[in-house]
């Protein structure tokens, strides 16, 4: 599944649309940028953006290939 897929997925779901589910994990993502300090903001830093953060689909696709990855260990 990609991101795309996924916010489909979710928003099917939760009755809404697409672009709710971006602004809602947009929001999310802001606010924990905005205050993350120590360990949380050097994991941050691992997550690939061409941003000062990630797009919703950045960090879905980041999480994504590390719980596939992780459950291949």
């Amino acid at each position: 599944m990609d991101a795309e897929q996924a916010l489909r997925a979710v928003a099917k779901q939760r009755g809404i649309t697409v672009a709710q589910v971006r602004d809602e994990i947009s929001a999310a993502i802001t606010g924990a940028w905005a205050h993350s300090a120590g360990d949380t903001a050097l994991r941050q830093q691992r997550v690939p953006c061409k941003g000062e953060q990630p797009t919703p689909e950045e960090l879905l696709e980041y999480l994504y290939e590390q719980l596939f990855s992780e459950a291949d260990c």
